[in-house]
């Protein structure tokens, strides 16, 4: 027997209808399908996802309209995956608690197309064939309809006689400044930038519970870099009390299919952070200390030559959508994988982490770089510390094998004065053993403070601090500190490199650069520090100052102590009658050592120091070996003090 169908519904029966909450999901998947004629995907696809894009729409609007808020949620954060619907869900979302709660929406789109963006969904929205003969009917007064009128920056509904506004607006100072509404939606987070910083801590005060509704924010983005908007919003989610979810572009993808990926199990090995994916024979071949950088996952067959599986590890396969909206996985996915590659992928598909584009200093790995003491102390000796080392224990060692310690000095007021002491070995390894720094203080006061809490403790042999301030240097010259004083201000690209250097050994995997955990300060701005972007958004070659204050403090002594063509082999410096620095060519056959160095410069040296003349020679290695060295490692260097 044919089914019946249902009788077709008059205007006013759907005007009813349209006005009506939805008291389940099921209900507002329903009412999208008949007024918007859209499915949204609806199932939580990848183990690293929590939501999806319908459950997305019906968290807002059942927070809203039905008062349904165990949580206590005030701020919701969504963060997405690249294409995955964020703008089209909240442009659902706002429409219908605007209908079904009377709620004034804000929609504040990053910048001006992202805004332009929404307000062409919803316009798309309330002028399509199902609803404008319902929200704009041509045979009643223009002020009885549910919509009055309609622009971007403005839109007026009445709503059971009550008039109800949604704005979508650019986040500009400006823009932001005169509404105050129960619900505020920012889109695309990320790429806030320049006016709109300022316009986004301003949000929070447009929110404005009101007639029983309370206030909520919602913010939605992709996270891209880790120094963008959306990262800091994440990772300060816990402590500024916003609830985090989180979905991925395989919420949006179509379902991988067992022709694709095959029926037969297999064990695969995967290091997701270059996105590889190895088979038990490849992975067999590794050696062993290589073997660690990848982790064993059950997939298929199929799964072995699939360039997603390190990202997908068969979770594509529980995709049971329906919806018509779901993108192909080679066309959509795949492809843009291999043309974008991992680093994209793992930060805008995934939301794993942060892209590094547009950070300087991309070698910089924490897992490699960042040191706890008993580590260092195996750096630097070649054994392990009988115990638990702690920092007393390594400096003391480092003074024992006469390491000389320097540390570079940034001077600052309402940003930070700052300081980096470190211990340079025989093999050009960089120890960084401590940071610190201070806002609002002079500078004879900082100067005080480094000569009286550290300058004994570390006794340093040189500090070289920004050139800029001269006033600053004399000082610390008067306060007797030993003190580089080059009018020349370093190149901060050519300090760059050099750090750079220390990073990654150019042609291999080595690190000469290391830094304790407690030196967090430096630590955080290793991963921060990133190149300008212009315009359009692109990235220059131009270093931002957002996150450079310790950064600088490094790149100031290493530029001197290790960037040597410019300085000695430049002829920077005379060293003329210094003995065995030069031979009878001219050509230098070691570096100067610090006492050799200081001279040149006019700067106190501290004689009673430990001699460190050795640390600085070039030869052969049986000429460089020392004797009484107890670290048990081997290896020359390059060019050091």
């Amino acid at each position: 027997m044919a089914k019946k169908k249902a009788p077709k519904l008059t205007l006013e029966q759907e005007r009813k209808l349209l006005l009506k909450p939805c008291r389940t999901k099921q209900e507002l998947k329903g009412w999208i399908k008949y007024f918007l004629n859209l499915e949204l995907p609806d199932v939580t696809v990848s183990r690293y996802s929590d939501t999806n894009p319908l459950q997305v729409i019906w968290e807002v609007y059942d927070i809203c309209v039905n008062k349904n808020n165990p949580e206590n949620i005030k701020e919701l954060l969504f963060v997405a995956g690249r294409g995955s619907g964020k703008t089209l869900g909240m442009a659902i979302a706002e429409l219908m608690v605007m209908f079904h709660d009377s709620r004034e929406v804000v929609h504040v789109g990053a910048i001006q197309n992202q805004a332009e963006r929404c307000y062409a969904y919803q316009k798309n929205f309330l002028y399509n064939r199902k609803l404008k003969p319902l929200v704009t009917p041509p045979d009643i007064p223009e002020e009885q309809r549910i919509l009055e009128k309609a622009n971007m920056s403005k839109s007026l509904f009445n709503i059971g006689g009550e008039k109800i506004t949604l704005e979508v607006i650019p986040c500009t100072l400006k823009a932001c400044n005169g509404p105050h509404v129960p619900l505020v939606v920012v889109d695309e987070i990320d790429t806030v930038s320049g006016e709109g910083v300022k316009a986004f801590k301003e949000i929070s005060g447009m929110l404005d519970s009101r007639n029983g509704k309370k206030a909520l924010r919602v913010g939605i983005s992709t996270r891209k870099s880790r120094y963008g908007l959306m990262n800091k919003q994440i990772e300060n989610a816990k402590e500024e009390g916003r609830t985090v979810r989180r979905w991925t572009a395989f919420e949006f993808m179509e379902r991988c299919d067992d022709t694709r990926s095959g029926t037969k199990k297999i064990p695969l090995y995967v290091n997701q952070d270059k996105m590889e994916t190895l088979t038990q024979y490849e992975f067999d071949k590794k050696e062993p200390v290589k073997q660690k950088e990848y982790t064993m996952y059950e997939g298929f067959e199929g799964c072995a030559k699939c360039p997603i599986f390190s990202i997908c590890l068969t979770d594509a396969k529980n995709q049971t959508s329906t919806s018509p909206m779901l993108k192909n996985l080679d066309v959509d996915l795949i492809q843009k994988v291999k043309a974008e590659g991992a680093d994209w992928a793992l930060a805008q598909l995934m939301n794993l982490k942060p892209s590094v584009e547009g950070i300087i200093y991309r070698e910089f790995e924490e897992k490699i770089h960042v040191k706890d003491w008993d580590q260092m102390w195996k750096i630097l000796t070649g054994k392990d510390y009988p115990g638990e080392c702690s920092h007393d224990r390594f400096v003391a060692k480092c003074h024992e094998m006469q390491l000389p310690c320097y540390a570079g000095i940034d001077w600052g007021y309402s940003s930070p004065n700052t300081v980096v002491f470190f211990f340079i070995d025989k093999r050009d390894n960089v120890f960084i053993v401590c940071t610190d720094g201070m806002t609002q203080i002079s500078s004879p006061a900082w100067i005080h403070h480094l000569k009286t809490k550290y300058h004994l403790k570390y006794r340093v042999q040189l500090y070289v601090p920004d050139q800029a301030d001269q006033g600053a240097i004399q000082e610390m010259k008067k306060a007797g500190l030993p003190t580089a004083n080059d009018a020349k201000k370093p190149e901060i690209m050519a300090g760059i490199q050099t750090i750079k250097k220390l990073l990654k050994v150019p042609g291999g995997s080595e690190a000469k650069l290391f830094i304790n955990e407690e030196c967090q300060h430096i630590i955080s701005e290793f991963g921060l520090y990133h190149y300008k972007l212009d315009a359009a958004g692109m990235v220059t070659d131009i270093p931002n100052t957002d996150h450079d204050h310790w950064l600088d403090a490094l790149r100031y002594p290493l530029s001197l102590l290790l960037g040597k063509n410019n300085i000695v082999l430049g002829g920077g410096l005379d060293f003329d009658n210094t003995e065995g620095l030069r031979d009878t060519n001219g050509s230098y056959s070691r570096t100067p050592t610090a006492a050799e160095f200081a001279q040149t410069q006019g700067i106190p040296f501290q004689q009673n120091e430990p001699d460190a003349s050795k640390l600085g020679k070039i030869g052969k290695k049986s000429d460089l070996d020392d004797p009484d060295d107890s670290s048990g490692s081997q290896g020359g260097f390059l060019w050091s003090f």
